[in-house]
């Protein structure tokens, strides 16, 4: 386990706030076969070997137009990420 920092910027050409704000929280990433080496018959769980999940805390901040009531000042995710090549 090992936790991160999470900043994430968005910005469009157009005034929608949806399509402007920018993120920053934390995170927990879990990557439970790290260590482990990669000894499967061509491969075959590589994809088990590059995989994570994780879970972020997010504060959001609206850069142009004002969100609308009743609109997520936060957001909470989890999910799992995949990736190949590294």
């Amino acid at each position: 386990m090992e936790p991160y920092g999470v900043v994430n910027l968005l910005q469009s050409g157009t005034t929608d706030f949806f399509l402007n704000n920018v993120q920053l929280g934390i995170g927990l990433r879990i990557e439970p076969w790290r260590q482990t080496a990669n000894t499967g018959a061509l491969g075959l769980f590589a994809l088990l070997f590059k995989g994570r999940f994780f879970a972020e805390i997010l504060t959001i901040t609206y850069t142009k137009d004002r969100a609308p009531t009743g609109t997520p000042g936060s957001d909470f995710r989890t999910g799992i990420e995949l990736s190949f090549g590294r």
